[in-house]
């Protein structure tokens, strides 16, 4: 027993010095997270400096990027108002471009028409031979004169008159003096031209006397004398006046047989003619009929002069707009690229404020997390300290209380076998307690997690039912505003009194209803809160009720308020006389006084005008607004439009082209149906459109079919044969529309014999129309040319250029020995 209690004072020993050794490393423990905490609170401060310079270049980031991104966006706006532009400055143009090239056609065609007409003209004024442009001097003759139909202006109602009153003087030449009338008779004596008529500009006075005027009868249908009815050139009156002296101009034939059977004719009457061209002469001479129309032909020449000139000003000024439309399309594009290239460079911008942001936000978030890392040590940390701050306390309690046992025994050491079972007892109860004091210390850690938990889910469900309630309220406030909406509008008349009054009682329920799902949200709430269910049950009833009272009453006050009011503007009736007057007559007295009303009219007054001013920039943007939305449907009705025009121009254009394709195509085959069968000397060859419904988009097939043959593919022919089916295209194309010039490289030299004989016979009959240069080996064909030029080597290194006239030497051709044509460029120069 003493060895026992001897062990046992040695383990006391032992655990006193091992709890000493605890608290000494305790102490240690306890300085060094005393150490850490302060770092912690140093590198603390840090992060949180650098989390707000990082924070702060984050805001200004952020705030460059949306300015960045704001001037981006109206550059693209800008960039696409400009593209619009010049989309449709394009299309201007194109439209400029062809109604330019519609003009110069109708020029080009009204200038050919005006040549046309005045060459025709040329030819009715001169049958004799002598021909002269207006205005020109003499060119077949050596003396200068004018033409009588040049010099004379005739109204198109006069025109058949006059050309039958002149007659053939009307291509009489007028000449300044008597030589060159004389000059001008002998030429034509000489030339044998035939006849002419010569007036003299001005004539001697001897030889010629101013007739007396005739008297116009009494006659409706003689219109005046001829002399009246035309104008000339200046310094050509007398010509006319001798011309067209004693010639009246009457209605029709009628008339002028009239006048000549009944009226006496005067002495100087010369001539009577009808607006038709009849002739009436006194001596009893008629003539009638169709003349050359000369008058006719200058007047459409005048009128073909002036569309020229119409259509070339027209012309001159689309080039000009065409000039200056261009000009702009080159400074918007320049703008376009400058706009481009801006909007490049605020995406670039974009894009690394973007990166420098995400970068910025990652090192935030990496702060963030070291910080987080940081407090998460540091509570470690500081439960660290508290736990051994508590082991501490409790090291030196056990160090006492080994102290003290120790003490004990040593001092009962003689007693420690009586004592040791009491000791062991004690022992095991203080053991047995602790194990139920740690029991009772888990349970109601746990206790206490879910007690927190609990609370943390009734925080919730208090925020949740929170937010509820604010909707609600909104809701509320929004069926509030409506309902002042719908009283203001009772205002325009007395008839939506009674619709008003209903509305506002659907409001009202809506709005109990409101305050009823309120007052459901509420017992949720105070169902989650056990311990204080009835009183927040009770609390927001009363709150309910409350509200639903108030909005009653606000609503009731407002609406009597504009009642009164529009009966006030309208009637000029006060609504409180009326009340007293129906007071007076026995009704309830339960309506409020006038001073109250004003009162609560000044209270809704006061409310109103906290809510502040109505936006009126909202009116400008809508207008804004709607004006874009005008002008962008403008837009897209002008591109509707010019796309159906676009699309019935490219409809017409393919149906013309159809036209003329399908035209020539059948001309062609037509042609080359016979070309085929004379190469042949019979079979057939025929074109064949792949597609027949689509012609502009077909291809074509040559189908040939020799003598003897079946119709083959261009494919499935032999070399000679494919040589002469596209000889036979080639001569189809020539005969359906001739050129001047054609050159033939050894066409001929996959041909036989009596295949070359025609395909130098077929090039005998079109050379009439075309001239043919064909490079060739071939004696057969050398025999039909006019000339044969070759190249000969007579020297090593020198070329010489021979030519061969066979019409010279009677068609015959010279051998091969002295001329061999060869493909060879001319050199004559040594090599």
């Amino acid at each position: 027993a003493v060895e026992r209690t001897r062990t046992e004072l040695f383990e006391r020993v032992s655990r006193l010095t091992e709890a000493r050794n605890n608290l000494v490393h305790f102490n240690a423990r306890k300085e060094t997270l005393a150490r850490k905490s302060e770092a912690y609170a140093v590198r603390a401060n840090e992060i949180e400096q650098q989390r707000g310079i990082t924070g702060k270049r984050l805001e200004k980031l952020q705030e460059e990027w949306a300015a960045t991104e704001h001037q981006t966006i109206e550059r693209r706006e800008a960039l696409n108002l400009i593209l619009l532009d010049l989309k449709h400055s394009e299309r201007k143009q194109e439209e400029d471009k062809t109604t330019l090239y519609k003009i110069k056609e109708d020029w080009a065609r009204k200038l050919a028409e005006l040549a046309s007409k005045e060459g025709f003209y040329r030819g009715l004024l001169s049958p004799t031979g002598v021909t002269k442009p207006a205005g020109d001097v003499s060119l077949d003759l050596e003396c200068s004169f004018d033409f009588v139909a040049d010099l004379i202006d005739v109204p198109a109602d006069y025109e058949k008159a006059i050309e039958a009153a002149l007659g053939e003087r009307l291509r009489g030449m007028v000449v300044k003096d008597i030589a060159d009338l004389q000059k001008g008779i002998k030429q034509l004596q000489a030339l044998k031209s035939g006849r002419g008529t010569f007036i003299l500009l001005h004539s001697p006075v001897s030889r010629f006397q101013s007739e007396k005027a005739v008297e116009s009868p009494l006659l409706p249908e003689v219109i005046g004398p001829a002399v009246h009815l035309v104008s000339c050139k200046e310094g050509y009156e007398a010509v006319v006046q001798r011309l067209l002296d004693g010639v009246w101009v009457v209605r029709d034939i009628d008339s002028a047989l009239l006048w000549f059977t009944t009226a006496p004719l005067p002495e100087h009457l010369k001539l009577i003619v009808s607006l038709q061209g009849e002739v009436v002469d006194p001596a009893g001479i008629f003539s009638g009929g169709e003349g050359s129309r000369l008058f006719e032909q200058k007047r459409g020449m005048a009128a073909l002069s002036e569309e020229t000139a119409k259509l070339q000003s027209e012309a001159e000024q689309l080039e000009t707009r065409i000039d200056q439309n261009r000009t702009v399309q080159r400074e918007t594009q320049f703008q376009t690229e400058q706009l481009e290239g801006a909007v490049r460079e605020s995406e670039f911008k974009i894009q690394t404020l973007q990166k420098e942001m995400n970068a910025r936000s990652l090192e935030n978030d990496k702060i963030q997390l070291t910080h987080q890392t940081f407090l998460f040590e540091q509570e470690a940390e500081s439960q660290e300290g508290a736990t051994l701050s508590e082991s501490r306390e409790k090291e030196l309690l056990v160090i006492a209380v080994l102290e003290q046992q120790k003490e004990e025994k040593e001092r009962l050491f003689s007693l420690s076998m009586q004592e040791r079972e009491t000791v062991l007892s004690e022992k095991k109860e203080v053991e047995e307690g602790l194990v139920l004091l740690q029991l009772q210390l888990i349970s109601l850690k746990e206790k206490q997690q879910r007690v927190l938990e609990k609370m943390d889910q009734i925080a919730r469900s208090s925020a949740l039912l929170k937010g509820r309630r604010e909707d609600k309220m909104g809701l509320l406030a929004s069926l509030i505003g409506k309902s002042v909406l719908a009283e203001e509008e009772e205002s325009e008349s007395l008839l939506e009194i009674e619709e008003s009054a209903v509305l506002r009682n659907r409001i009202l329920e809506a709005v109990r209803k409101i305050a009823e799902d309120h007052a459901s949200t509420l017992e949720i709430l105070a169902s989650l809160e056990a311990e204080g269910k009835k009183l927040l049950l009770e609390k927001n009833n009363i709150v309910a009720a409350l509200n639903d009272n108030s909005v009653r009453q606000i609503t009731a006050k407002m609406t009597l308020e504009k009642i009164r009011e529009t009966i006030l503007t309208q009637y000029q009736i006060e609504i409180a006389t009326d009340l007293l007057s129906e007071n007076n007559q026995g009704a309830a007295s339960s309506a409020p006084t006038l001073e109250e009303m004003r009162q609560k009219r000044d209270q809704l007054r006061g409310s109103l005008t906290a809510v502040g001013p109505v936006s009126l920039s909202a009116i400008e943007e809508y207008k804004g607004l709607t004006e874009r939305y005008e002008f962008l449907k403008a837009q897209e009705e002008d591109l509707a439009k010019s796309t159906e025009d676009l699309k019935s121009a490219i409809a017409k254009i393919n149906k013309t082209t159809e036209g003329l394709f399908i035209e020539t195509f059948h001309a062609l085959n037509e042609k080359f149906s016979e070309t085929f069968t004379s190469f042949f000397g019979g079979g057939k060859g025929e074109l064949v459109l792949v597609d027949a419904k689509n012609p502009l988009e077909s291809g074509i097939e040559i189908v040939a079919a020799p003598p003897g043959k079946r119709p083959k593919s261009l494919s499935l022919l032999s070399g000679g044969e494919k040589a002469l089916t596209a000889l036979s295209l080639l001569f189809a194309t020539f005969l359906n529309q001739p050129a001047p010039f054609c050159v033939l490289d050894e066409v001929d030299a996959p041909l036989d014999d009596e295949n070359t004989r025609r395909f130098a016979l077929a090039i005998e009959r079109l050379a009439e129309q075309t001239q043919f240069m064909i490079i060739t080996h071939n004696k057969r064909t050398m025999e039909k040319a006019d000339i044969l030029y070759g190249v000969t080597a007579e020297e090593a290194g020198v070329s010489k250029l021979i030519s061969v006239s066979l019409k010279e030497i009677g068609g015959t051709a010279p051998s091969s020995q002295s001329t061999n044509l060869s493909r060879s460029k001319i050199r004559n120069r040594p090599s």
